[in-house]
């Protein structure tokens, strides 16, 4: 098995932890979002 594929496999649990790092960081993304059309 080349080097390529075997770093581009990731484990079950490497994928959650991206996963829950997408969503955490999505979150910023809304609230900032969300007090730009806030009002005061």
């Amino acid at each position: 098995m080349s080097t390529r594929l075997r770093w581009m496999r990731f484990r079950p649990q490497e994928l959650a932890l991206i996963a829950i790092t997408a969503v955490w960081g999505s979150t910023f993304l809304l609230v900032h979002w969300a007090m730009e059309h806030a009002g005061p």
